[in-house]
């Protein structure tokens, strides 16, 4: 290839990019292209959601219906004596715990040994 051949390819090329981008829209969005004026509904929208969040902001401290504290504290005492209905199902009276902690030490297991005259010697017959 020599270098007359890459010069022709390469304009080939730059007349193809220049054909596409003749052909095909830019980024920007297309209203903002055509023209198009922003929609209004939009202001109202964006203002009428700003005023319902500044009255609900504004109005919650006089909604607030603090209950007497005598009522607190027996929904409280109610609250702490429930059961469940399973509660039954969970007995663990009947879990023992063991005082001491299994070892698995010589004298507490069943060892053999084999004499060297072959014979067995230890606990077991």
């Amino acid at each position: 290839m020599s270098v007359h051949d890459d010069r022709d390819l390469r304009d080939r090329f730059a007349s193809l990019r220049r054909s596409d981008a003749d052909r095909t829209p830019g980024f920007s969005p297309p209203r903002h292209a055509a023209g198009a004026a922003p929609r209004p509904w939009r202001r109202v929208a964006l203002l009428a959601g700003t005023a319902a969040a500044v009255a609900t902001v504004a109005l919650l401290p006089w909604r607030r219906d603090v209950p007497p504290l005598e009522d607190a504290i027996a929904e409280a005492e109610a609250l702490a004596s429930w059961t469940a209905p399973t509660d039954a199902w969970l007995s663990i009276a009947d879990l023992s715990i063991p005082d001491a902690i299994p070892t698995l030490e010589l004298d507490s297991a069943s060892v053999t040994s084999e004499a060297e005259d072959g014979e067995t010697t230890g606990d077991s017959p």
